[in-house]
């Protein structure tokens, strides 16, 4: 988070300590997303963070490392998607809003997330919408599964 004042707390040792206890029987894995996802099992949850699709000016999110996230890798991540699905593994991936990725998705859920950007050039332009989805059906009050997919 940039310097600056800020009313908001942006270190809490006692929430560090709380997730480091959480995380201490997770799988974190520092590899190309194919690899990482090969031996993944329909008991296993995968929440996928790419590097966002692109939406115009330097909105790109592919400039934090020296290797681009191109529009090739979103369709390749698309398919391991499909596959993880087809292999009855529940995910959930977070993206841009764009018609691309809409298309890639096809089929699946999709909810519309507000986000807030905290970098900004423009503090008025900090609001974004984003994309959930997710190949698993949304619970009802009753438990029962609720199937709805949003399309462009």
């Amino acid at each position: 988070m940039p310097y600056g004042a800020y009313d908001r707390r942006y270190y809490d040792p006692a929430n560090l300590a709380t997730v480091a206890r959480m995380l201490q029987h997770v799988d974190i894995r520092y590899t190309d997303f194919e690899l990482c996802l090969a031996d993944v099992t329909a008991e296993d949850f995968v929440y996928l963070d790419p590097p966002y699709y692109k939406q115009g000016g330097f909105s790109d999110f592919d400039r934090y490392t020296k290797f681009k996230f191109r529009e090739n890798d979103q369709i390749r991540l698309a398919c391991v998607c499909r596959e993880l699905d087809e292999r009855g593994v529940r995910w959930a991936l977070s993206n841009s809003d764009t018609p691309f990725v809409r298309t890639l998705y096809d089929g699946y859920r999709m909810e519309t997330i507000d986000a807030r950007r905290e970098i900004n050039l423009n503090s008025g332009e900090r609001s974004i919408q984003e994309l959930l989805i997710l190949n698993y059906p949304q619970p009802s009050r009753n438990g029962s599964p609720v199937y709805r997919s949003q399309t462009a």
